[in-house]
Protein backbone atom coordinates (compact mmCIF):
# COMPACT_ATOMS: atom_id res chain seq x y z
CA UNK A 1 0.00 0.00 0.00
CA UNK A 2 1.39 3.55 -1.08
CA UNK A 3 1.75 6.21 1.50
CA UNK A 4 -0.68 8.66 -0.41
CA UNK A 5 -3.03 5.77 -0.17
CA UNK A 6 -2.68 5.35 3.51
CA UNK A 7 -2.59 9.19 4.23
CA UNK A 8 -5.93 9.20 2.35
CA UNK A 9 -7.77 6.58 4.49
CA UNK A 10 -5.76 7.48 7.73
CA UNK A 11 -7.55 10.91 7.65
CA UNK A 12 -10.98 9.54 7.05
CA UNK A 13 -10.68 7.73 10.26
CA UNK A 14 -8.78 10.40 11.73
CA UNK A 15 -11.95 12.83 10.83
CA UNK A 16 -14.39 10.34 12.17
CA UNK A 17 -13.59 10.94 15.31
CA UNK A 18 -13.82 14.84 15.12
CA UNK A 19 -17.40 15.11 12.86
CA UNK A 20 -19.46 17.44 14.47
CA UNK A 21 -21.77 14.87 15.78
CA UNK A 22 -22.13 11.47 17.33
CA UNK A 23 -24.26 10.12 14.34
CA UNK A 24 -21.52 11.41 11.83
CA UNK A 25 -19.22 9.97 13.89
CA UNK A 26 -21.35 6.17 13.80
CA UNK A 27 -22.14 6.72 10.31
CA UNK A 28 -18.07 6.68 9.49
CA UNK A 29 -17.19 3.99 11.46
CA UNK A 30 -19.83 1.74 9.36
CA UNK A 31 -17.48 2.80 5.97
CA UNK A 32 -14.69 0.19 4.71
CA UNK A 33 -12.24 1.70 2.29
CA UNK A 34 -14.15 1.38 -0.96
CA UNK A 35 -17.22 2.99 0.68
CA UNK A 36 -15.34 6.14 2.02
CA UNK A 37 -13.63 5.87 -1.88
CA UNK A 38 -16.96 5.78 -3.65
CA UNK A 39 -18.37 8.83 -1.20
CA UNK A 40 -15.56 10.95 -2.01
CA UNK A 41 -15.98 10.57 -5.56
CA UNK A 42 -19.37 11.52 -5.59
CA UNK A 43 -19.16 14.37 -2.97
CA UNK A 44 -16.77 15.99 -6.16
CA UNK A 45 -19.12 15.42 -8.75
CA UNK A 46 -21.20 18.83 -9.93
CA UNK A 47 -23.71 19.36 -7.32
CA UNK A 48 -22.88 16.04 -5.71
CA UNK A 49 -25.12 14.08 -8.12
CA UNK A 50 -24.33 10.99 -10.29
CA UNK A 51 -26.44 9.32 -12.64
CA UNK A 52 -26.19 5.23 -13.13
CA UNK A 53 -28.37 3.28 -14.10
CA UNK A 54 -28.60 -1.10 -15.34
CA UNK A 55 -30.14 -2.93 -18.25
CA UNK A 56 -33.69 -4.43 -17.78
CA UNK A 57 -35.16 -6.94 -20.22
CA UNK A 58 -39.00 -5.34 -20.57
CA UNK A 59 -41.46 -7.42 -22.40
CA UNK A 60 -44.23 -4.94 -24.18
CA UNK A 61 -46.67 -7.44 -23.77
CA UNK A 62 -47.24 -7.51 -20.00
CA UNK A 63 -45.57 -4.72 -18.99
CA UNK A 64 -43.15 -6.60 -16.28
CA UNK A 65 -39.58 -5.91 -16.50
CA UNK A 66 -36.15 -7.83 -15.14
CA UNK A 67 -33.20 -6.29 -14.08
CA UNK A 68 -30.29 -8.55 -16.23
CA UNK A 69 -27.32 -6.41 -14.75
CA UNK A 70 -25.25 -4.80 -12.05
CA UNK A 71 -25.60 -0.24 -11.81
CA UNK A 72 -22.70 1.37 -14.01
CA UNK A 73 -22.31 4.95 -12.63
CA UNK A 74 -21.05 7.94 -14.49
CA UNK A 75 -18.94 10.36 -13.15
CA UNK A 76 -18.37 14.30 -14.52
CA UNK A 77 -14.78 12.96 -15.39
CA UNK A 78 -16.03 10.36 -18.46
CA UNK A 79 -15.33 8.19 -15.55
CA UNK A 80 -17.29 4.49 -15.60
CA UNK A 81 -17.64 2.68 -12.07
CA UNK A 82 -19.38 -0.77 -12.23
CA UNK A 83 -19.74 -2.88 -8.69
CA UNK A 84 -21.16 0.22 -6.74
CA UNK A 85 -25.01 -1.57 -5.85
CA UNK A 86 -24.23 -2.50 -2.73
CA UNK A 87 -21.92 0.76 -1.75
CA UNK A 88 -25.41 2.63 -3.17
CA UNK A 89 -27.80 0.31 -1.00
CA UNK A 90 -25.21 0.98 2.11
CA UNK A 91 -25.56 4.95 1.64
CA UNK A 92 -29.28 4.98 1.21
CA UNK A 93 -29.77 3.20 4.50
CA UNK A 94 -27.09 5.45 6.33
CA UNK A 95 -28.82 7.91 4.96
CA UNK A 96 -26.84 9.84 3.16
CA UNK A 97 -27.65 9.65 -0.47
CA UNK A 98 -30.95 9.95 -2.40
CA UNK A 99 -31.08 7.38 -5.16
CA UNK A 100 -33.68 7.36 -7.68
CA UNK A 101 -34.22 4.04 -9.44
CA UNK A 102 -37.73 5.72 -10.96
CA UNK A 103 -36.18 9.35 -12.08
CA UNK A 104 -32.94 10.14 -13.75
CA UNK A 105 -30.88 13.62 -14.05
CA UNK A 106 -32.92 15.20 -17.54
CA UNK A 107 -30.45 17.88 -18.30
CA UNK A 108 -29.00 17.91 -21.55
CA UNK A 109 -25.41 17.15 -19.71
CA UNK A 110 -26.37 13.77 -19.41
CA UNK A 111 -28.15 12.66 -22.33
CA UNK A 112 -25.13 11.25 -23.27
CA UNK A 113 -23.44 9.87 -20.09
CA UNK A 114 -27.13 8.45 -20.31
CA UNK A 115 -26.37 6.78 -24.15
CA UNK A 116 -22.89 5.73 -22.99
CA UNK A 117 -23.97 3.62 -20.26
CA UNK A 118 -26.81 1.88 -22.18
CA UNK A 119 -23.79 0.96 -24.69
CA UNK A 120 -21.21 -0.06 -22.26
CA UNK A 121 -24.41 -2.43 -20.40
CA UNK A 122 -25.85 -3.21 -24.04
CA UNK A 123 -22.13 -4.89 -24.97
CA UNK A 124 -22.30 -6.66 -21.75
CA UNK A 125 -25.12 -8.97 -22.11
CA UNK A 126 -23.96 -11.55 -24.45
CA UNK A 127 -25.09 -14.31 -23.84
CA UNK A 128 -28.90 -13.46 -22.90
CA UNK A 129 -31.47 -14.17 -25.80
CA UNK A 130 -34.80 -12.01 -25.85
CA UNK A 131 -37.98 -13.67 -25.89
CA UNK A 132 -41.32 -12.69 -27.97
CA UNK A 133 -42.40 -8.68 -27.23
CA UNK A 134 -38.94 -8.38 -24.95
CA UNK A 135 -36.19 -5.71 -25.35
CA UNK A 136 -33.36 -4.34 -23.61
CA UNK A 137 -33.46 -1.22 -21.76
CA UNK A 138 -31.52 1.31 -19.64
CA UNK A 139 -33.42 2.06 -16.14
CA UNK A 140 -32.01 5.53 -15.98
CA UNK A 141 -31.19 6.51 -12.15
CA UNK A 142 -29.40 8.85 -10.44
CA UNK A 143 -27.89 9.55 -6.54
CA UNK A 144 -27.18 12.24 -4.92
CA UNK A 145 -25.78 13.68 -1.48
CA UNK A 146 -28.71 14.65 0.70
CA UNK A 147 -27.81 17.77 3.08
CA UNK A 148 -26.57 15.50 5.77
CA UNK A 149 -24.46 13.51 3.18
CA UNK A 150 -23.27 16.82 2.00
CA UNK A 151 -22.39 18.15 5.89
CA UNK A 152 -20.66 14.94 6.34
CA UNK A 153 -18.26 15.09 3.44
CA UNK A 154 -17.51 18.35 4.50
CA UNK A 155 -16.49 17.13 7.69
CA UNK A 156 -14.70 14.08 6.61
CA UNK A 157 -12.84 15.54 3.32
CA UNK A 158 -12.57 19.45 3.79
Amino acid sequence: MGMAHFDYWGNVLYLAFYCQSKKQQLIVAQFGQKEAEFLKIIYQQQLHQMPFGYLVIKNDKNATTRKITNCLCSTDDKAYLFGKDETIDIFNSLGIIESRQDGWLSSPTYESRYQTLENILKQQKVNISLGENESFELNKCYLKLNSFGSSLCHCIFE
